[in-house]
């Protein structure tokens, strides 16, 4: 992902949120506030959030 589209940035915006206050936010918690200005697909974010895991841009911990 060379490119940083409206997805990527969202989903750091919301982890980068959520670090703030040291608090482990789940995948379901990530999609439901993502911090973007217009609808996304779901299966766009998941590809999104995917690659960026497999990427190592994130890290992914043991979903409780």
């Amino acid at each position: 992902m060379k490119r940083r589209n409206k997805i990527y940035i969202g989903i750091i915006k919301t982890l980068s949120y959520s670090d703030v206050f040291d608090y482990p936010i789940r995948k379901r918690e990530l999609w439901r506030f993502l911090n973007v200005k217009t609808r996304v697909n779901k299966d766009v974010f998941e590809k999104n959030l995917n690659q960026m895991v497999n990427t190592n841009q994130i890290k992914k911990k043991k979903e409780l």
